[in-house]
């Protein structure tokens, strides 16, 4: 039996897109990436970074314009609620000893260009 290769192009969705995007950013900047859509049985982090002795986790957001306003207005406290219980989870999970942990935010924006701004919003919120 011949397998084809499918016809379909392959793409991306806007938010892989921009995870990849900030992991590459992230990486260019000395950080080390741990992990990529960690998944918990309660939710998924973006990207699990280190820098130096710190744990980063990294929530990701990717929007074509700012209609509904910039993409890191979107990290609620619901979605820092959630971002906590995760870092916890992954924490315990991987037995991480005493490492510190930060959250912060990567914003993506492709309104109108073809290289997108990245903005990176560090200790963007605290545990909560």
């Amino acid at each position: 039996m011949k397998i084809q290769p499918s016809k379909k192009s392959f793409r991306l969705s806007l938010g892989d897109r921009g995870e990849m995007i900030a992991a590459a950013y992230l990486a260019g900047k000395g950080y080390k990436i741990l992990d990529q859509k960690a998944r918990a049985p309660f939710g998924e982090l973006d990207l699990v970074a280190q820098i130096k002795a710190t744990l980063v986790f990294v929530e990701v957001k990717t929007r074509s314009s700012n209609k509904f306003g910039a993409p890191e207005e979107s990290v609620d406290m619901h979605k820092q609620k959630k971002m906590t219980r995760l870092a916890e989870w992954y924490y315990q999970k991987n037995s991480l000893g005493k490492m510190k942990m930060r959250f912060d935010v990567i914003a993506i924006l492709y309104e109108g260009v073809t290289e997108p701004q990245v903005r990176h919003i560090q200790d963007a919120f605290e545990a909560i």
